[in-house]
Parts: structure tokens; C-alpha cells; sequence
């Protein structure tokens, strides 16, 4: 993902230079490992336009961001940050740390940044949660007479203890 305006520069150049490589093996007659490269430069060349297109897309049209898992969530903060338009330098002077932090917040797709900061950020980038439903697998919950049942059998267990011990 394209985070920042000197990366779309970068990827922008990079496309350019995989293109030229790409029809200069075009325009020779291909071995088996020359496919290989065409194969490997086609498969680059459509990564880079995808992200190009995903981060000219945030910056001039300014979609919606819409997530569905709670694991999307450092990936929308970032889009946040691009489609409001607001630099490292300016996220980092919003909530009071450097620049540098946030560069490495976006690095680690947030792993690093506690839930207080976070909150935070989502606030600060009017980021809102809306119909928020929390599913908790009722596989690993224990009912109250299952747990009964387990309380049970384990005082069993633990008064014939001695015969245990004699195995």
C-alpha cells in the first residue's frame, strides 16, 4: 500500500522502469527464463498500478472507507490519514508526537500503537463504528451447568487422589 506522496513518486517511476524493461524483452526473442521475467515483470507492473490507482483513487476522489473486520482497521486509518489529506508531519503535530512515530505506527499497520492511541487517531480522522456487533463463538464458551459438571468431576478426581498416587 502506497502511504505517501514520495512512495507514489517512487512507484510511479518504478512502473515506468519495469515497462521499458518489459518491451525490451518483448522485443527479443524469448528463451524459457526470458517468460519467466516476462511473466515476473507483468506480475509487478500490475501490483504497482493497483496501488497507484488505490492511492491516486484516496487522494482525488475521497471514498468511503469501509471495513468490516477489526483486522482492516490499521489499513483504514491510514486511508484516513491520505483521503483527509493530512501528512506524517501533520498527524503527528494533531496528537503530539513525532513524525517519525507515525511513520512507524503505518509501518506496522498500527501493531505497535496502544488501543487508547488508537482510539485516538480513529477519532481524530472522525472515523465512526457504525452497527458494531461483537460475535463471540458460543464453541468456547462454557455454560453454567457445564461448568458445574467440570466442578464436580474435578472435586471427584481430587478425593481419589491417594488412588492415583498408588498407580
Amino acid at each position: 500500500m502506497i502511504k505517501n506522496e514520495k512512495q507514489y513518486k517512487i512507484s510511479s517511476k518504478r512502473k515506468i522502469e519495469l515497462e521499458e524493461s518489459l518491451s525490451k524483452i518483448l522485443s527479443t526473442k524469448l528463451s524459457e527464463f526470458d517468460q519467466i521475467m516476462v511473466s515476473a515483470l507483468r506480475s509487478q507492473i500490475v501490483t504497482l498500478e493497483r496501488e497507484i490507482s488505490e492511492f491516486s483513487k484516496l487522494v482525488n476522489e475521497k471514498p468511503q472507507v469501509i471495513f468490516s473486520k477489526i483486522e482492516d482497521l490499521p489499513k483504514a486509518l491510514i486511508k484516513a490519514r491520505i483521503i483527509k489529506g493530512l501528512t506524517h508531519n501533520d498527524m503527528a503535530n494533531l496528537i503530539g508526537v513525532r513524525e517519525q512515530q507515525i511513520q512507524r505506527y503505518e509501518a506496522e499497520e498500527y501493531s505497535s500503537a496502544k488501543f487508547d492511541r488508537i482510539i485516538e487517531i480513529a477519532r481524530m480522522m472522525d472515523i465512526r463504528f457504525d452497527e458494531t456487533k461483537i460475535n463471540i463463538d458460543k464453541k468456547l464458551i462454557l455454560k453454567n451447568t457445564d461448568s458445574i459438571l467440570i466442578e464436580k468431576a474435578t472435586r471427584r478426581l481430587l478425593s481419589k487422589k491417594s488412588f492415583f498416587e498408588l498407580i
